[in-house]
């Protein structure tokens, strides 16, 4: 038995998603909300779901397999005597992630954020603009965005290092590094998972060494101390900017002050929104379910 919970799914996605499935998988699938499982009786073979959905213990204990239609698993809770398997979505939408993060380099390079802002007011200000050759990049987390960022920024030339809990090539350097170097960089890419060991990873000694440059975070807000950002931004709006997606609380309150700051361009975690999400997504669940 496959399930579909439609938990916090919306309805348009439910009928395209399941549309696919009969096409594709041609498998029988149940389309149900969490609270249904209660009635069910026989062992569940897997669970396709959100990763915010909340299973009862007692679910948990007759599900043999959950896939979250996300690419982490960080929000998702699952008892840890569970026996089932858990997987992910991995690379989902890492493309349009990718192309985020090449967006946001570009917006900061050719001044965009004072462009918008001028034109508002009509004011014809014209300043120099950076080209990208040789930019010098820290992108922190080597997972499927980061890979899919290397293959995008290529024809750019940019100067790419890679922090990662285990060190594949000679010029990449190990997570507890990040701080120590991060002023040689002119750009730094958050796309950490969260973890325990990653909270409030970019905090007051990272910032106080990336005295400038353009912050990206792209991964959770959580992996980043907010008032230290905000302190680092306000310090010196002229040489510091960030493009954030992420954010502690979501959505971001409108009182918050980060919405209002100069050197910043805000989006409501949307760097993963793409309209090929239904055909990136099968060619994954293909793998588990044909």
């Amino acid at each position: 038995m496959i399930v579909l919970v439609k938990d916090n799914l919306e309805l348009s996605f439910v009928d395209n998603f399941t549309a696919k499935w009969k096409l594709i998988i041609k498998k029988k699938l149940l389309v149900l909300y969490s609270f249904d499982l209660d009635k069910i009786d026989t062992t569940i073979s897997s669970v396709i779901c959100k990763r915010d959905v909340t299973f009862s213990i007692q679910q948990f204990k007759k599900i043999e397999h959950i896939h979250l239609l996300s690419s982490g698993s960080d929000e998702f809770f699952r008892p840890p005597d569970w026996k089932g398997r858990l997987t992910v979505s991995n690379g989902v939408n890492s493309r349009s992630i990718a192309e985020y993060l090449l967006c946001s380099i570009l917006i900061e390079a050719k001044n965009m954020i004072h462009y918008i802002t001028n034109q508002r007011l009509g004011n014809w200000n014209r300043l120099w603009c950076d080209e990208l050759v040789d930019k010098k990049i820290l992108v922190v987390g080597y997972g499927s965005i980061a890979k899919e960022f290397i293959e995008v920024a290529r024809p750019f030339k940019l100067d790419i290092v890679i922090a990662n809990r285990t060190i594949y090539e000679p010029n990449n350097i190990s997570l507890g590094d990040v701080s120590r170097v991060a002023k040689e960089f002119d750009i730094v890419i958050s796309a950490l998972p969260l973890a325990t060991n990653t909270l409030n990873f970019f905090d007051e000694k990272f910032f106080k060494e990336f005295s400038k440059g353009l912050f990206i975070n792209v991964s959770r807000g959580a992996l980043v101390d907010q008032a230290v950002l905000v302190k680092w931004l306000m310090d010196d709006p002229s040489n510091r900017t960030a493009v954030l997606d992420v954010f502690h609380e979501e959505p971001l309150p409108k009182e918050n002050e980060i919405w209002y700051l100069p050197n910043v361009v805000c989006t409501p975690h949307i760097a993963g929104t793409t309209n090929n999400f239904l055909d990136n997504l099968f060619k994954i669940l293909k793998g588990f379910y044909v």
